[in-house]
């Protein structure tokens, strides 16, 4: 079943509940309602007959033989057809004048058992069948001194025919009244259901879209609710999908590029001595190990980098002398920064020392120098700082590598950490590398909670900064 039935199911018997609810609670109020009233009626009656009786009952000496001979009934017939014909006769002057007097039910047979009781509680006369009924009681008071009780079973049906086809009328009424309403309540709640449901239906497409490939996903509207944000959050996905996409096929691209180059060389190189253009000697060998080389370099730095992004590199963190470590590594680079005609300077504190593996460390601060000594042009500098910064009350270690000209636009600064990302489209410098260290670095930053970014050094250059946490003297590494 789809949802936009079960929605409107779900709606449909929530308002069909309310409405049995509200109807049973109408008609409960509508018989409360009605049974006051016929109360109401039914005590004006007792007592016009009860100015009847007394009446009667000073007639015949202050007693109630009239009734050994004559019952209830036929005294109430005949009273009601005496006031039909004669003035109503006034009543005692103890009681108070009644209103003016209304003659009794039409059919006196449809009126309610009534009965005359003494003060001792014994019958007089009439009846009164049904035991457990609601019993209308009004005293006969003569001279303010209570002479009898009148009592009458409280009936909606024996009152009066017309009250009791009022209630029949009354009862289909509210019968129709909630059939329409569970009619217009269908057709509501399947335009409800069809209006809520319409954003998950475009987000249902959306997902189909993505799962077919196509990662254009865009939405005519954004609600203001969690569907909204739901299809914000698909349409963000959609982009990320898509970039990366992109970044898949320009990762096989580069790859290729990087591959097929060397192999092309080596595949030349070999065709010239296999058709004896070229002798082969000591130096044609040379070229054939510098291009293994670069194959080699390149295939361990994919390898690092593949086992980096999965997590499968192994880090096992102790306290590490960063300032000893920097200064090793600027210390094996100085022949090749000496060959190239840079000046490489150091200015950093002694002993600082972090929480880290001290070998993705060295392999950290080796591709970032590597990286500035392949990208700066000769005669140039390169100037590492190493020191110690406070953030709040955390204590941090900021290390910078500056170097001088070419340098970085702004817009690609953000992009020097992809995989594969060199600023020399036209790979003249092939002994740069493949562009895989700094999206190595930007690994080794995040496995130790480090920050790592580009910004224009003030060299003319590109400076590169990582701030670490440090490892204050009373911490230890585990």
């Amino acid at each position: 079943m789809k949802i936009t039935k079960k929605l409107t199911l779900t709606l449909i018997s929530i308002t069909a509940f309310i409405l049995l609810v509200n109807l049973a609670l109408a008609r409960w109020s509508f018989d409360q309602g009605l049974k006051d009233f016929v109360a109401g009626i039914e005590q004006q009656r007792l007592q016009r007959l009860s100015i009847d009786l007394i009446i009667e009952y000073q007639n015949s000496a202050n007693s109630w033989q009239t009734f050994d001979s004559t019952s209830l009934h036929d005294f109430i017939t005949q009273s009601q057809r005496q006031s039909a014909r004669a003035p109503a006769r006034r009543p005692p002057p103890h009681m108070p004048p009644p209103h003016r007097r209304q003659p009794l039910p039409e059919n006196v047979n449809n009126m309610p058992p009534t009965a005359l009781y003494d003060m001792q509680g014994q019958l007089i006369s009439g009846d009164i069948t049904s035991a457990g009924a609601e019993i209308i009681r009004v005293p006969v008071m003569l001279n303010t001194e209570q002479i009898a009780e009148l009592r009458s079973e409280l009936t909606v049906k024996n009152i009066s025919p017309s009250a009791s086809q009022f209630s029949r009328q009354q009862l289909w009424a509210s019968l129709v009244i909630g059939l329409l309403c569970l009619l217009a309540a269908t057709v509501v709640s399947h335009l409800v259901a069809i209006r809520l449901l319409r954003p998950v239906k475009q987000v249902l497409t959306g997902v189909k879209q993505l799962s077919n490939g196509d990662y254009s996903v865009k939405f005519s509207h954004h609600a203001s609710d969690e569907l909204g944000e739901l299809m914000h959050n698909l349409e963000g996905l959609s982009l990320t999908l898509d970039k990366n996409r992109s970044a898949k096929n320009r990762w096989f691209a580069n790859i290729s590029h990087e591959l097929r180059t060397p192999l092309t060389v080596l595949q030349g190189e070999i065709e010239v001595l296999k058709a004896g253009i070229r002798p082969f000697n000591q130096q044609q060998l040379e070229s054939f190990a510098q291009e293994v080389r670069l194959l080699h370099r390149l295939v361990d730095d994919l390898y690092q980098l593949s086992t980096s992004d999965i997590g499968a590199l192994r880090y096992h963190f102790t306290a590490v002398n960063l300032s000893q470590c920097l200064a090793d590594t600027i210390q094996s680079l100085a022949p090749q920064a000496q060959f190239k005609q840079l000046k490489l300077q150091l200015k950093a504190a002694d002993n600082i020392m972090i929480k880290g593996d001290e070998q993705r460390i060295e392999q950290l601060l080796l591709n970032l120098l590597t990286n500035s000594l392949a990208y700066t042009d000769a005669p140039g500098s390169i100037e590492v700082s190493l020191c110690c910064t406070r953030d709040k009350s955390q204590h941090r270690v900021c290390l910078t590598i500056e170097d001088s000209a070419p340098g970085v636009p702004t817009t690609d600064l953000e992009m020097i950490f992809d995989p594969l990302y060199r600023l020399d489209s036209s790979r003249q410098k092939r002994d740069s590398g493949a562009g895989l260290g700094l999206a190595l670095c930007k690994n080794i930053a995040d496995a130790h909670q480090a920050s790592i970014r580009a910004i224009p050094a003030k060299l003319g250059g590109l400076c590169i900064e990582v701030i670490f946490h440090r490892l204050q003297d009373n911490q230890h590494a585990d």
